[in-house]
C-alpha cells in the first residue's frame, strides 16, 4: 500500500479496478471490463514483503488480455503470497506561475531550457546571460554560474582557465551528472563542458570527428551522455568517462535517419524516443537504448519540443498545440485540466515531487502544475504450491 500512503494528499481511491481478473499456477490475468485510462502497476508480495524486482507496470491498454508472470523461486516453487492490483490516472492543475524577468539574483531574460535533478533543484539555463540558475523545487533561488566567452582556441590549457570561470558562448541544455555534475552544451564553442556544483570546469569531451553545434542532453540508468548533434541530424551517445560509445542517425529518410532532429529524451527502460520535424508534420521514432528501432508514429502536426512526466507520459508541444502520448506512442487525453497553459513554453521537465516545470519567454515565468491521482485498486490471495 505504499502508494496509496505516497499519494494521500492528492488522489481519491476507489475499491475495485476495471479488469475481470483470475489466477492460473503461472500468471495474473486481467481482461479491460470497460473502457478505462491510466497506468497499471501490478505487485508482488511476500508477507508484507514487497518483491519490486517483479513489479510490472504499463500503460493501461485499450482492449487486449494482460497476462503477468507470477514470481517463481529458484526451486520453482511460487514466492509471492498475494498480489496488488493498481490503476493510477493523472490529471495536472496549474498550481501557480512565478514570474522571473530580469538579470538580478533568480531572475532571466531569455530562457532556453529547464531541468530538474535527483535533489529536487531546478536548473533554469538563460542564453541572455550565458549562465545557469540553480533554484530548490518551490523556485527559491540558490546559485547562479556562468557568462559568456568566445573560444577561438584550441588549446585545452586556455580552455581550462576560460571555463574555470564558467564562460560559454551559446549555452543551450544541461543535464545532471552520476557525480553531483552538470554537463552544459556549449553550442557555439561545439562542445560539451561538465562543471562541479559550483559551476568550476570538471572537462569537456567531444566526439571523434567534432559537433556541429550540440543542443539537447539526456542521461539514461548507465550514466551515459547523450548529446543531440543539431547540424548532424544525429545522437551522440558518451560513456560516464567521456569516451564515445556510438551514434545514432544522421541526415536522410530512412528508419535510422532524420530530416530535421529538433529533440529527444531517454524513458525510464533507457529507450530513446526521438522528434523528427518533417515538412508538414512530426515524425516520433522509438528506439532501443543500443539504437535498435522499436516503433515509429507520424503526426500530422509540427511539434518542436518532446518531454515525459514522471509516469512516462509523452509530451508534445507546439507554440499553441499540444499532445499527450503513452509509451505505446498511443493519444492520452485530458492529461492537463486547461492544456493552454503549456502555450508557448519554451521546455518542460519534472523532478520527483511528481511536478511538472515548464518554462516560458515573454514574459518570462515558470509555471508550476501538480498531480491529481486517480487511484483504484485490488489486492488478490496467491494460492502457494
Amino acid at each position: 500500500m505504499r502508494l496509496v500512503l505516497l499519494f494521500s494528499s492528492l488522489l481519491f481511491s476507489y475499491a475495485e479496478v476495471p479488469f475481470q481478473i483470475s489466477l492460473s499456477k503461472t500468471h495474473v490475468h486481467l481482461k479491460q471490463k470497460r473502457s478505462t485510462k491510466g497506468k497499471i502497476f501490478v505487485d508482488f508480495y511476500e508477507g508484507k514483503r514487497k518483491l519490486s524486482e517483479h513489479t510490472y507496470s504499463a500503460f493501461v491498454p485499450e482492449s487486449e488480455t494482460l497476462e503477468v508472470l507470477i514470481p517463481k523461486s529458484s526451486s520453482n516453487k511460487t514466492q509471492a503470497d498475494s498480489v496488488l492490483i493498481t490503476v493510477l490516472n493523472v490529471q495536472y492543475i496549474h498550481e501557480k506561475s512565478v514570474h522571473m524577468f530580469g538579470s538580478g539574483p533568480g531572475q532571466f531574460r531569455e530562457g532556453k531550457s529547464i531541468k530538474g535533478d535527483s535533489f529536487n533543484q531546478i536548473y533554469i539555463v538563460d542564453t541572455a546571460q550565458e549562465a545557469v540558475l540553480k533554484f530548490n523545487e518551490k523556485l527559491q533561488f540558490l546559485d547562479k554560474f556562468g557568462s559568456f566567452n568566445i573560444d577561438e582556441s584550441q588549446s585545452f590549457e586556455k580552455d581550462f582557465a576560460n571555463i574555470e570561470e564558467a564562460q560559454f558562448d551559446g549555452i543551450n541544455d544541461l543535464i545532471a551528472g552520476p557525480r553531483l555534475t552538470t554537463f552544459i552544451t556549449d553550442t557555439r564553442n561545439q562542445r560539451v563542458v561538465e562543471v562541479d556544483s559550483s559551476g568550476n570546469f570538471v572537462r569537456e569531451f567531444n566526439p571523434r570527428d567534432g559537433f556541429d553545434e550540440p543542443t539537447k542532453l539526456q542521461t539514461n540508468s548507465r550514466h551515459e551522455i547523450l548529446v543531440l548533434d543539431s547540424e548532424n541530424e544525429r545522437i551522440v551517445v558518451f560513456n560516464h568517462f567521456g569516451n564515445q560509445v556510438f551514434t545514432i542517425g544522421g541526415y536522410g529518410t530512412g528508419d535510422y535517419r532524420f530530416i530535421k532532429l529538433l529533440d529527444f529524451i531517454v524513458d525510464k527502460e533507457d529507450n530513446l524516443i526521438c522528434l523528427d520535424q518533417l515538412e508538414k508534420e512530426s515524425l516520433i521514432k522509438k528506439f532501443s537504448r543500443n539504437g535498435r528501432l522499436l516503433s515509429k508514429k507520424t503526426l500530422k502536426e509540427k511539434y518542436e519540443i518532446i518531454a515525459s512526466d514522471y509516469w512516462g507520459h509523452l509530451i508534445l508541444l507546439a507554440e499553441t498545440k499540444i499532445k499527450v502520448l503513452d509509451s505505446n506512442l498511443r493519444p492520452v487525453m485530458h492529461l492537463f485540466t486547461n492544456p493552454k497553459n503549456l502555450y508557448n513554453a519554451e521546455a518542460i521537465t519534472y523532478v520527483d515531487n511528481k511536478k511538472l516545470y515548464t518554462l516560458h519567454n515573454d514574459p518570462s515565468m515558470v509555471k508550476i502544475f501538480s498531480p491529481r491521482l486517480t487511484l483504484l485498486q485490488k489486492k488478490m490471495n496467491l494460492q502457494k504450491d
